[in-house]
């Protein structure tokens, strides 16, 4: 046992005390300044509920962007641990465009269930190309002059259609093809055409991730397990 200070008084540290009630016995066998003594106390050990995490396997291999693929994660109740729990998983360092989930979202522990399996996925983005949106221009109403000699054709067409009604045949084909030019330059002016490139959306990477880690929070406690991911 440690000397005593100038006060009278010692520090004992005792570690790995049994769970429960339990009595602790001191003896001091006295030195040149204090006589021997001895005595005991009774003292609760308690230790709070908690669990643990593995994954199994720690790599998560996906063959391509926007696939996904999955490891099982097991959680194992300690200290008598007990209930159902919903799990949200929370993923950091995860690669570019990709999201985790869990299934099933929820575990319950009992003094006969202390183990419970769930599946971690982790879910990629594929590259894609998004059409760019047709560009309008509301504060401008005026009509272009495509759009006026649109116009200027079919009043035009309605001249000629008076004239082919008297010339018969002929001035009819004349008056149906300036109707059709008329059409093509209305068509145009109005954006008929077809928009841009669009704009490319290169998805998840290809690589390695080997910082990544899920976290899982069971009643009061969270942990942490480290894993890897691959994009082929």
């Amino acid at each position: 046992m440690p000397d005593l200070n100038s006060s009278g008084q010692t520090t004992v540290q005792l570690n790995n005390l049994p769970v429960g009630n339990d009595t602790i016995a001191l003896v001091y066998a006295g030195s040149t300044t204090y006589t021997g003594s001895s005595g005991s106390t009774a003292v609760t050990v308690t230790v709070s509920p908690d669990f643990s995490i593995a994954a199994n396997p720690a790599l998560i291999s996906i063959t391509k962007p926007g696939q996904s693929g999955s490891t099982s994660l097991t959680l194992t109740a300690m200290n008598g641990l007990t209930g159902t729990f919903n799990l949200a998983p929370q993923c950091l360092n995860l690669p570019r465009e990709s999201a985790c989930g869990v299934s099933p979202t929820s575990v319950t522990f009992s003094s006969t269930t202390t183990t419970a399996t769930v599946m971690l996925t982790v879910s990629t983005t594929a590259p894609s190309s998004v059409p760019a949106a047709r560009r309008l221009h509301p504060t401008d109403t005026r009509p272009g002059p495509i759009v006026s000699l649109g116009f200027l054709a079919l009043g035009f067409f309605a001249l000629l259609s008076l004239i082919g009604l008297r010339r018969g045949r002929r001035g009819i084909q004349v008056a149906f093809t300036v109707t059709a030019f008329a059409a093509l330059l209305t068509f145009a002016a109005c954006g008929g055409g077809g928009g841009g490139g669009g704009v490319h959306d290169p998805g998840t990477p290809v690589g390695l991730d080997s910082a990544a880690s899920v976290s899982l929070t069971v009643g009061a406690t969270t942990h942490m397990v480290s894993i890897s991911i691959s994009v082929q």
